[in-house]
């Protein structure tokens, strides 16, 4: 495939794309894709290298995948942008009254520090610091990563992380130090290492969605609901979530001050295997909080079967392919989908049940309230996150549910689960009376 003409033709963002496009789920291969596909261009591989090290970190940390898709952008008569990955940022020992510990991670265009605070309190913070040196794009990347911070200041609730303070490095790039979520890891992954139960899954989800319903009624659009965004933790003896990246949220009605981020038509931004179809689409004025609910429930979708509801991995076309899929393929039915995939013992494992025993506990009614969420449509979801919750409260109450065939025979089966006892004391006593008849 090579000659060095080929490779000097193309650019780092289209050999970056190319690689993504082959090898996006086989990270193992991409030296050797850059190696090909350069054909000696040292420079040229170093730029590529680049562009899969930041994109392999926003998928690693969950720190803001859109900025990756900025970075690609042509920007006519000026160089390829390249990453702020300078030693300032491996090395930084203050920032205003924080003293940096060590580096947590990078994503596109931060990076986030353990931190000691020791004055007027002493705690350990979470630092984020925007690390873009400059560059065409620096202009509306900073002003994402403040409107994240103004975002972030809006919310007062316990799953969401909080805020303390924000500020401006002396070479100009802002920070803003937030709570630290001790030992917390991804929301699935969590739930994986722990083999919760779907009962002790479904009670984390709630506390997810509490906070997303939260920021719904502070007038903001989370846009880009993930695992990685949610990170699950221990704390007391309790399990709790947190979410902490508020990178791509979108105001609805309020505009968040002057650094607001206009959505241009036709941009794409989020992560795909969570995206509602109208996101993915690329229209922002279709988008509300109808497409946090799809997200919600694609996050559902996984925490019960241990995979993502549509299978992108083999799109044709890369992104085009998977905002097709997106769009138009339904997702199977979580009780089908635990039986049919490779992985089914060990993901039924990680939930303390067996496959069957799976598929018979999200047969019915969690099949019905995970799908209503991942209508293509928004009308035919949820109308509102508290509606969600409501339903898979329902659920847990056996009563019966909003997103179920409302049928005689389903109702009747509901009211008999919920009242067993009661049912099974008035049946015991009816059988003593017809025995006594009898007898008499």
């Amino acid at each position: 495939m090579g000659g060095s003409g080929m490779a000097h033709a193309r650019s780092a963002k289209d050999i970056f794309q190319s690689i993504l496009d082959r090898y996006e789920q086989d990270p193992a291969r991409w030296e050797e894709a850059v190696r090909e596909f350069c054909a000696g261009d040292e420079h040229l591989a170093a730029e590529v290298r680049q562009l899969l090290e930041a994109y392999r970190s926003a998928q690693r940390e969950g720190f803001l995948e859109r900025p990756v898709m900025e970075l690609l952008a042509d920007t006519p008569g000026q160089a390829p942008p390249t990453l702020s990955v300078g030693l300032e940022d491996t090395h930084l020992e203050s920032v205003g009254p924080y003293q940096v510990k060590r580096l947590l991670g990078s994503g596109g265009f931060s990076s986030v520090y353990l931190a000691e605070q020791r004055e007027p309190i002493h705690r350990e913070v979470a630092l984020k610091v925007f690390r873009w040196s400059g560059g065409p794009e620096a202009h509306s990347l900073i002003a994402r990563f403040l409107q994240e911070r103004e975002v972030l200041a809006l919310m007062d609730h316990p799953n969401i992380a909080h805020i303390y303070e924000g500020g401006v490095l002396p070479d100009g790039r802002p920070f803003y130090a937030m709570e630290l979520v001790r030992a917390g890891r991804p929301i699935s992954r969590f739930c994986d290492d722990l083999r919760l139960s779907i009962s002790d899954r479904l009670e984390l989800f709630l506390e997810l969605c509490s906070a997303i319903q939260h920021a719904h009624q502070k007038g903001v659009i989370h846009r880009d609901l993930k695992p990685a965004n949610v990170l699950a933790y221990e704390e007391d003896g309790q399990r709790r979530v947190k979410v902490i990246d508020f990178g791509l949220a979108k105001a609805l009605q309020r505009r968040l001050g002057p650094q607001t981020v206009e959505t241009m038509l036709g941009a794409f931004f989020g992560t795909p295997a969570y995206m509602a179809p109208e996101q993915a689409g690329g229209d922002p004025l279709r988008i509300d909080t109808r497409a946090d609910i799809y997200s919600l429930g694609a996050i559902l979708y996984e925490l019960l079967t241990g995979l993502t509801p549509l299978d992108l991995s083999g799109a044709d076309g890369g992104l085009i392919g998977q905002v097709e899929i997106i769009r138009h393929r339904e997702p199977i039915r979580p009780s089908e989908r635990v039986l049919q995939e490779p992985g089914a013992e060990e993901r039924a494992a990680c939930r303390g049940t067996t496959p069957s025993g799976l598929a018979h506990c999200l047969r019915g009614d969690l099949d019905w309230i995970v799908l209503k969420c991942l209508e293509k449509e928004p009308g035919r979801r949820y109308p509102s996150v508290g509606t969600l919750m409501e339903d898979i409260s329902r659920y847990r109450r056996h009563e019966p549910i909003m997103a179920a065939p409302p049928s005689w025979t389903y109702r009747m089966r509901k009211f008999t689960r919920r009242y067993r006892g009661l049912l099974a004391a008035v049946g015991a006593v009816i059988l003593a009376l017809g025995l006594g008849l009898v007898g008499s």
